[in-house]
């Protein structure tokens, strides 16, 4: 199990580094490095642990983080175990276009029937030239014209919409018995939790437990924040809730990775 987890963090190293390779600015970080290696500070003897210092102190590191969290977030993507047991289609949204399909077929028959019930047209056809005349002679008194609505009815009822969005699944969803399972639910979300102590801690990090933002002062906390310009610590703070107005913009910035260091970013083949 060790030797499998070693080779899949090397695995997965080896992809962050092709795609930082393959970025625009990867020259300027390289440059950096170069520029660093080459400083007083930096023992040729022990190069390794003098120039990670020297990466450290200069802030180099934080941004280098900031390009990996990046990565590793938005374009590593990891694929799911039953791969192989589930087919795969060109377009995974059609199932929501057949729906749409159908649902569209459904709303025109019942405006049909409606239209044909009521003898009225329903294309629109050109008025007779009395009628036009009549309408520009009256042009501003339209705003007191009314018409009869009571023979009008809805197309569908509001419950009718409900079940099919109910109904909606996906085709990469496996096929289960679902006898036993109530079908009430909006969204088909498969966790993988068994009951609500195993979802508590899949989720730990919604819970508002901390008790450093009572404590102190929310601006103050945001500039400190913003000061390590460590993107996951400005996503994390983010997730409370409670960010101050004036500071959004900026911790935004650092979490969706609106820098000119990820101009170049490409994904992870």
């Amino acid at each position: 199990m060790e030797e499998l987890r070693d080779a899949s963090i090397h695995h997965t190293a080896q992809k962050l580094a092709i795609a930082i390779k393959a970025m625009k600015n990867y020259d300027e970080i390289f440059k950096k490095v170069q520029i660093l290696a080459c400083s007083p500070g930096v023992d040729k003897n022990d190069l390794r642990n003098t120039l990670e210092d020297a990466i450290k102190s200069t802030g180099l590191e934080t941004e280098i983080r900031n390009i990996v969290f990046h990565l590793v977030r938005n374009t590593l993507i990891t694929e799911p175990k039953s791969q192989d047991k589930i087919p795969h289609s060109a377009d995974p949204l059609a199932y929501l276009r057949r729906s749409a399909v159908q649902w569209d077929r459904r709303v025109r028959k019942s405006l049909n029937a409606m239209c044909a019930e009521l003898s009225m047209p329903l294309h629109g056809q050109p008025r007779a030239v009395m009628d036009r005349d009549e309408l520009i002679s009256k042009w501003e008194e339209l705003s007191n014209y009314t018409i009869d609505l009571s023979n009008y009815r809805p197309v569908y009822a509001p419950k009718d919409l409900l079940d099919v969005l109910l109904s909606l699944k996906g085709p990469q969803k496996p096929p289960e018995d679902t006898e036993q399972v109530p079908n009430w639910e909006f969204s088909h979300i498969e966790l993988p939790v068994k009951n609500l102590f195993e979802l508590r801690i899949l989720f730990a990090e919604l819970f508002r437990k901390d008790v450093t933002t009572n404590n102190l002062d929310l601006p103050t906390q945001c500039k400190r924040i913003l000061d390590t310009k460590q993107a996951p610590l400005c996503q994390h703070f983010l997730k409370k809730g409670k960010t101050p107005a004036p500071f959004r913009g900026e911790l935004w910035s650092f979490v969706l990775s609106h820098g000119s260091y990820m101009n170049g970013q490409v994904g992870l083949r």
